[in-house]
């Protein structure tokens, strides 16, 4: 027989499915006996649960969504992110990850966020990797995804002062997630970003907001 007609037959493995693709499952499998909570992400989202669940919890503040949700949200990003630390279980205590999430703010979350999960879809993906899982590193990045879930949870009344942070979780995350060894640069960048901008509001108080009011 011949090699290359052998190759040909061999069925290649079927991709992952896309982050919108599985979110747009989700909406159509919800319902009275399957409540929308965090633990049922985590549990329904293709083996990549922890991933994607910090990135649907930071996606609505990149836009924003869901103003006043930053803070239980980040909690519950920083609860995972130390759970991934101390290899412990990997759900959420039911007192927070079975909370019900609205279904119309869902819905919210998914179409404002749509070109989001395209540009991920299409721009993360497996390279330069080695470095991502040499020892600790992964360590480190749980632990500045905590860090990041800490500056989106902050009841700061500054522009933005949740939309950097977001930027920064979404695109470390879904660089991990991808082990995209480039990609996750970016996520760096968002991070100083955030911790430029808050740091500035911190120091510079209330000059900082009669400038900004300036020009808006």
């Amino acid at each position: 027989m011949n090699p290359a007609r052998n190759k040909e037959k061999k069925s290649h493995p079927q991709p992952p499915p896309k982050l919108s693709e599985t979110l747009r499952g989700l909406l159509r499998t919800e319902g009275e006996d399957h409540p929308l909570t965090v633990n049922y992400l985590l549990n329904n989202t293709a083996g990549q649960g922890i991933f994607l669940t910090v990135i649907l919890l930071a996606l609505p503040f990149m836009v924003p969504l869901l103003p006043g949700m930053s803070t239980p949200f980040g909690a519950a990003i920083i609860y995972l992110a130390w759970t991934q630390m101390g290899g412990k279980r990997k759900g959420l205590p039911a007192w927070m990850g079975d909370r019900p999430i609205p279904k119309e703010k869902f819905f919210k979350i998914i179409e404002g966020t749509s070109r989001i999960l395209r540009f991920i879809e299409g721009g993360f993906k497996p390279r330069f990797s080695w470095w991502l899982l040499l020892p600790g590193i992964q360590t480190f990045h749980w632990g500045l995804i905590a860090f990041l879930a800490f500056l989106l949870a902050l009841p700061i009344p500054l522009p933005a002062s949740n939309t950097f942070p977001a930027f920064a979780l979404v695109f470390t995350t879904a660089a991990l997630m991808e082990r995209d060894g480039i990609m996750v640069w970016l996520g760096y960048f968002f991070s100083l970003l955030s911790v430029a901008w808050i740091g500035a509001f911190i120091f510079l108080g209330d000059k900082l907001l009669n400038y900004l009011s300036s020009w808006f």
